[in-house]
């Protein structure tokens, strides 16, 4: 039925209609919209009384008032209206008409004489923590009214979203100072050692870690910058990158000293430093020993010889016993033993001290062994081998403790 049939038959103007239906959030806007089976029944109902019916149930129900229609009457009066519609005449204008059967009168608009309506009229569910006074007038109504509040409710979702975090540290920032503090401890650690092996490694540490410091530090630099929102520290990440590019070159430039042949050309005055210096006696040693076919410039522990028959010193570079009928066993007639060797003071560049400091510090470094030697052999004799200054300046630092005694067999050394 129309909204215009519907105004026609109540004898009423279609605007009343249209009215109620705003009321009732009934979608009609115009006379000629279509109304269903329940919407006709409610705006019968309603537009037949003068007053407007409460839809507001209540516990326990009213009693109806002396000559108010009861509600079967009007359900009883769209029963009918059905039924002639069927085909059993016209429907009865009159509401006040009671339909028969019907002991418990349920008001006409009242859901549970409209089961057609309990789908429209019945609230979807809200979300948890939905806020209703966030809604818009008229929400709940079909249409444009529904689409507001579906608005509303993202809004008040979003608003309970938690707050952002703070921005933190990259963890490649963090990897990048570790690895910085781990070269400067190594390069640092490097001026405690005496022995070019362990500087070389504490280098090579040292390196491996400051390039580490360098990729990281780029990298945290780079998310702290493109990422503020979730990163920080991009200062932290500049800072760090510098001190490790000074670093590497720091590096660089201590290889460099090593390797230069005059301390004077060494960059920056490393040449100063133990590490450097003990670096260059390394690197001078290792080079003597390459041109000498790797020949230490001494003999070694544990060499025996006769001295019987005089010749040329073994090397000339060298203030050593006469060197004839070398032999590494010692178990032939030999008068000449090999106790100890130490290199004296590992740094390059320092000034040749003379014999009687080789002859000071072979004594003081092999006066035990040799006193105990003194009391197998009462008659053996120490001696001191050591390098002349031109070998001094080309990294032999070497000296030898030798034992001198009559010809005998076997080790005096233990």
């Amino acid at each position: 039925m129309k909204v215009s049939d519907l105004a026609e038959e109540l004898e009423v103007p279609p605007s009343a209609v249209l009215a109620q239906c705003q009321r009732f959030g009934i979608d009609a806007s115009w006379a000629g919209a279509e109304l269903s089976g329940a919407d006709v029944v409610v705006l019968r109902a309603e537009l037949a009384n003068d007053e407007a019916i409460d839809l507001t149930p209540t516990d326990p129900p009213l009693e109806a008032a002396p000559g108010t229609v009861p509600a079967s009457a009007a359900v009883g009066a769209g029963a009918a209206g059905a039924s002639a519609d069927a085909g059993a005449g016209p429907p009865s204008s009159d509401p006040a008409v009671p339909a028969s059967g019907g002991s418990d009168p349920l008001p006409p608009t009242a859901v549970g004489s409209m089961p057609d309506l309990i789908e429209e009229v019945t609230p979807e569910p809200e979300a948890e923590g939905f806020d209703r006074s966030t809604l818009a007038p008229g929400f709940g109504r079909p249409g444009a009214a529904a689409a507001a509040g579906q608005t509303n409710h993202e809004q008040a979702a979003k608003r309970q979203q938690a707050p952002p975090a703070p921005p933190r540290f990259d963890r490649t920032i963090r990897s990048g100072i570790f690895a910085l503090v781990v070269a400067v401890a190594a390069y640092v650690g490097s001026n405690f050692v005496d022995l070019p092996v362990f500087v070389a490694v504490l280098w090579l540490i040292a390196a491996i870690a400051l390039i580490i410091s360098v990729v990281d530090s780029v990298r945290g630099r780079h998310n702290a910058t493109t990422h503020p929102d979730r990163y920080r520290g991009a200062w932290v990440a500049t800072l760090t990158l510098v001190l490790a590019v000074a670093g590497i070159i720091g590096i660089t430039a201590s290889v460099i000293a090593v390797t230069t042949d005059d301390p004077d050309d060494a960059p920056v005055g490393l040449a100063d430093l133990q590490s450097v210096q003990v670096a260059r006696w390394g690197y001078q040693r290792a080079t003597r020993l390459a041109d000498n076919g790797w020949h230490q410039p001494t003999r070694e522990v544990g060499t025996c010889w006769s001295a019987n028959a005089r010749r040329d010193p073994r090397d000339v570079q060298r203030v050593e016993e006469a060197d004839v009928n070398v032999s590494d066993v010692c178990n032939v007639q030999h008068t000449l033993e090999v106790i100890d060797a130490f290199a004296y003071n590992r740094e390059a560049d320092s000034p040749y001290p003379g014999p009687d400091s080789f002859l000071f510090a072979g004594q003081e470094a092999c006066g035990k062994a040799f006193e105990a030697i003194k009391e197998k052999e009462p008659q053996a004799e120490l001696r001191i081998e050591y390098p002349d200054g031109s070998g001094w300046g080309e990294g032999d630092h070497d000296v030898t403790c030798v034992v001198l005694t009559p010809p005998r067999q076997g080790k005096l050394a233990s």
